[in-house]
């Protein structure tokens, strides 16, 4: 099912997103020059509502379905994302949320260290309560490399997932430092 929503840090309101079709698939952003076939190709425009994604999960809980996997690729509004879902689990005794956390989250880590860290912090003790994670470079499950332009993909999540060090091994919150992530990069 597709919605006509877009990713925000405030749900309610009418905006322009920006798709680009071309390339790998559809891209799409609340930002015209976040989009990668800005300047490149001409951009599709639609009005679409706004969402937090805390929002967009209380939707689909009110409709019976849980969401078991959540991949975030909101291009520069990833934090944001992740800082709605903990606002409303921090709320919850606030407001009727019945907010469901996904058992399984896919995230990019910022360029920025310190952007990274933080975002650990949000997803670990500051925030959603994670314990494990696992750090995938999803580039090796690109198929747009292997089939053309238009697959792509970021391969197997959870379990199946595999960390770029460890395997199939996770990492425990605690060990997820800055020397660690200056090993990603």
């Amino acid at each position: 099912e597709v919605l006509q929503q877009a990713i925000s840090s405030r749900g309610g309101e009418q905006v322009q997103l920006f798709l680009d079709k071309h390339g790998q698939g559809l891209m799409s952003s609340l930002d015209a020059e976040a989009v990668p076939g800005y300047g490149v190709h001409d951009l599709e425009t639609l009005t679409a509502q706004t969402v937090t994604c805390a929002n967009l999960l209380d939707q689909l809980s009110a409709r019976g379905q849980r969401v078991l996997y959540l991949k975030i690729d909101i291009e520069h509004l990833d934090i944001t994302c992740v800082q709605s879902l903990v606002d409303a689990t921090r709320h919850q005794g606030d407001r009727r949320s019945k907010l469901m956390k996904p058992a399984f989250l896919s995230i990019e880590l910022p360029g920025n260290v310190t952007e990274a860290l933080r975002l650990v912090q949000l997803l670990g003790d500051e925030g959603l309560n994670y314990r494990q994670f696992k750090i995938c470079r999803q580039r090796i499950f690109n198929l747009r490399l292997a089939k053309g332009e238009r697959y792509a993909a970021s391969g197997p999540f959870g379990e199946a997932a595999t960390d770029f060090i460890r395997g199939n091994g996770w990492w425990r919150h605690e060990e997820m430092s800055r020397s660690l992530f200056a090993r990603v990069q």
